[in-house]
């Protein structure tokens, strides 16, 4: 993955509702691997309600779990996946100061299946209700700048998203249900 050396997302996931999908957020061992690792629902920290984290109980909340084997990756799992499991969600490290955090957005799709990729250059917009993925070079308080294009090309429900890449980041998805948006974190952020 290409992303900063705090937390990344790199990860497949599949996601059919009433099914599971599975985040794997990476970070840096040696620094990282004894702090609590979240999941929290909102896209501003403040405003953002802890769904899971690593203090958990058996790492399990209801349908969401989290594991951390404190090996650079940590997991976040969430069942039975529903239309209301949709809007802003962040993947993130508690630590001293500002957290690092990767905010990710749900949104319900019932589309055919779907192929995407995020150019290197020129974004273009999304069809509607199409799956999108957006990604920002740069940290941002407002929405995503980047918009990928999705042709539709199934007929099984699935939306697929095959690799995107963005400055910093490379992200592998296969998800139904979820329009997923990743923004890079400004603190700490080196290619690795």
């Amino acid at each position: 993955c290409n992303t900063g050396r705090n937390v990344k997302i790199c990860s497949k996931v599949t996601g059919v509702v009433g099914q599971a999908i599975r985040i794997n957020c990476r970070y840096d061992k040696k620094t990282y691997s004894g702090h609590r690792k979240y999941w929290c629902h909102g896209y501003y920290r403040s405003s953002c309600e802890d769904v899971i984290d690593t203090k958990a109980v058996n790492g399990q909340r209801g349908r969401f779990s989290i594991t951390d084997k404190r090996d650079g990756v940590f997991t976040v799992t969430m069942e039975n996946l529903t239309m209301r499991d949709a809007g802003w969600y962040n993947c993130g490290i508690d630590k001293p100061g500002f957290d690092t955090m990767v905010a990710v957005n749900c949104q319900s799709s019932q589309d055919n299946t779907t192929f995407a990729e995020i150019p290197r250059s020129q974004p273009s917009q999304c069809q509607l209700h199409m799956f999108q993925l957006h990604a920002s070079p740069s940290w941002s308080h407002k929405p995503p700048s980047w918009q990928l294009k999705v042709n539709s090309t199934g007929r099984n429900g699935r939306v697929m998203i095959i690799t995107s890449q963005s400055q910093f980041l490379t992200l592998h998805l296969v998800c139904v249900l979820l329009k997923i948006t990743v923004y890079p974190v400004p603190w700490d952020i080196l290619p690795t």
